[in-house]
């Protein structure tokens, strides 16, 4: 009976006793809570119906006499059912989390993947805390398991999650933050447009913080245009608590005119560092217009929209620009013209 309980306590209340403890990363915490999860049930499965100790249903109506001849048919089945499932368990949870603790002890890091939760199902017994199934694709149902969370994944936001590749186990997870930072004299309106915006579009939280302004050591005075990789820098140095976050992304949007002086450009829509996961971006050319301009596009509003798209999928989903001239993603945006043709999906 002690063995019951001590193996009872190992998988339902040490696992949150270990994620809990100060200095432990999340990560390491949650590895290892879900280790004794996926090795203690098959090892238990296996004691149970292998151990001669084990009673299998003793004291109750089989232990009538009319019931010798099929008594010990019925046990000897129950106990071979009961080592098929921890064969099935073992296969199916243990030997990948094996796999993924060998590379893990190779030096292979866990991955950090950006995406939206599309559907979350609880698979055991409706109790979202001990196992939250996480699909993030639409076109599969393939799933990412989160064991001992006490936070709930929800449908429709953006995560980062931290998982091991081969048993689909997510390790750790952040909801991402989006910052839009008003630099100088920019355009309140559409900033507030894009908090919205980016909720309703990827699920993600976003935040616009207090006004910065731009120092004169970002300003090119022969120009006359803000030095975009100088703002950025400034950007990151008046933020730092939101800098140092690796699920924020901050994004400056600005009025003024900018050019990027690591590159031969008479001026950009937008900059990014993305190792820092930080931008800015400039409206001031966003207003022009030309012959032919296709109405429903060649406004500030959606012009702006693709540009921090743009920013947002490569800093936080991890995307690549492409050669696609639909594309958002697009690496060969000279002008307006270009970036009206664009549509805002990746």
């Amino acid at each position: 009976m002690r063995g019951r309980y001590l193996y009872l306590v190992l998988l339902f209340v040490v696992p949150y006793v270990v994620i809990s403890l100060p200095g432990v990363p999340e990560w390491l915490g949650r590895l290892i809570a879900t280790s004794l999860l996926i090795f203690l049930v098959p090892a238990g499965a296996f004691w149970s119906g292998l151990s001669p100790k084990t009673k299998i249903l003793e004291g109750g109506k089989l232990d009538q006499p009319q019931y010798d001849k099929v008594r010990p048919i019925i046990k000897r089945n129950i106990r071979i059912l009961v080592v098929a499932c921890g064969v099935f368990f073992s296969l199916y949870f243990t030997y990948p989390l094996t796999v993924d603790l060998v590379r893990l002890a190779g030096g292979e890091k866990p991955l950090r993947i950006t995406v939206v939760a599309k559907d979350v199902s609880v698979p055991v017994f409706g109790v979202w805390f001990l196992n939250q199934s996480v699909r993030v694709s639409e076109q599969s149902n393939a799933t990412y398991n989160l064991y001992y969370s006490l936070k709930p994944v929800r449908v429709g936001e953006s995560y980062e999650f931290v998982v091991f590749p081969y048993s689909r186990l997510i390790l750790q997870f952040r909801e991402v933050q989006l910052y839009f930072v008003p630099i100088g004299s920019a355009p309140t309106w559409e900033i507030d447009d894009l908090v919205l915006h980016y909720r309703e579009k990827f699920g993600i939280k976003a935040h616009v913080l207090p006004p910065m302004t731009t120092d004169a050591s970002e300003i090119d005075a022969g120009r006359e245009q803000l030095i975009a990789e100088d703002v950025i820098q400034s950007m990151l140095r008046h933020y730092p608590e939101y800098a140092e976050d690796k699920s924020a992304v901050l994004i400056g949007i600005t009025g003024q005119d900018m050019y990027p002086r690591g590159a031969n450009w008479r001026f950009c829509f937008g900059w990014r560092i993305p190792e820092a996961r930080a931008a800015v971006v400039s409206t001031a050319r966003m207003d022009l217009h030309y012959e032919g301009e296709p109405p429903t596009e060649a406004t500030v509003q959606k012009r702006l929209r693709k540009v921090v798209t743009k920013d947002i999928g490569i800093m936080t989903y991890g995307k690549t620009p492409n050669d696609n001239p639909n594309s958002v993603l697009y690496n060969n945006i000279l002008g307006i013209e270009e970036l009206d043709q664009v549509s805002e999906d990746f």
